[in-house]
């Protein structure tokens, strides 16, 4: 592919334009992903191990339009359980120049795509020096489940993107004894509220707990943060901060904050429910 495009704009081309690219074919196979990955002259996407270590991924090749040969590789690496690929564009290592240049090993202490937009994009600052573009791809990490309870579940999630998807899957085991509708509800609530959690926790992991009592059904997700005041929900769904907050207050009967000892955001819904919620 491209090569494809080497020799396409090397042929049509009428000024002296270039480009850099990386492609990628992704396979699944039993909880795991094999990506080939070939680069024409594109920054290397960097592999962010289960564990913590971080490693560049594929081989360089020179840049697109530029050469006939432009010297591209494949080459194939395994993602496990855990990790996660994040690929961005040169300008996120170039956002902060001339002053400073964002190498590797301060892209992989980031981790996740928040957290590098935050520190590449200074919103009091002048315009970014050129595009920024950042995509992860994750492996989901099997939850740990740490107790049972009748019509529940406690987890214990590492604070990773995967987190939401993994308390999900397990929202869907009660799918047979509360409904489809009730289920779908309570995965937007869990992962707005997991969401929430990874994105302004600092701690490495989180607690996901659902249960069932008295008619009511409680989704609790809970972090060693330091707590806060819940703001009014706002309706506006344009907004990027509180959307969230106002998904959850839409969708619940009832829902607070508990910060005596880290912080637990928790929700409730009133059980017959009801279609039209």
């Amino acid at each position: 592919m491209l090569a494809l495009l080497n020799e396409a704009i090397l042929r049509d081309r009428t000024d002296d334009r270039f480009c850099s690219a990386i492609f990628a074919v992704v396979e699944g196979e039993h909880g795991s992903l094999r990506v080939k990955l070939a680069s024409g002259g594109h920054p290397l996407p960097l592999v962010i191990r289960g564990d913590g270590r971080v490693e560049p991924a594929g081989r360089g090749g020179l840049l697109l339009g530029l050469w006939e040969d432009a010297k591209l590789a494949t080459e194939a690496i395994e993602l496990s359980a855990g990790d996660a690929l994040l690929f961005y564009t040169d300008g996120v290592t170039d956002a902060l120049a001339p002053e400073r240049i964002i190498d590797q090993r301060t892209l992989s202490k980031l981790a996740i795509a928040e957290r590098v937009e935050r520190a590449v994009i200074d919103e009091s600052g002048p315009e970014p020096r050129d595009d920024i573009a950042l995509l992860v791809l994750g492996v989901e990490a099997p939850a740990a489940l740490t107790g049972e309870r009748t019509g529940g579940f406690e987890l214990t999630l590492e604070s990773r993107p995967q987190a939401a998807a993994a308390a999900r899957e397990a929202v869907s085991s009660l799918t047979d004894q509360l409904g489809q509708r009730l289920v779908d509800d309570i995965k937007v609530l869990v992962t707005e509220l997991v969401t929430n959690s990874c994105r302004h926790a600092e701690s490495g992991t989180l607690g996901v707990e659902l249960g069932i009592a008295d008619g009511v059904v409680t989704i609790a997700v809970h972090d060693s943060g330091r707590g806060f005041e819940p703001p009014v929900p706002k309706r506006d769904l344009e907004l990027e901060s509180g959307r969230g907050l106002y998904i959850v207050d839409a969708l619940s009967d009832r829902w607070g904050v508990d910060s005596s000892a880290g912080t637990r955001v928790w929700a409730e819904l009133d059980l017959p429910y009801e279609d039209g919620r």
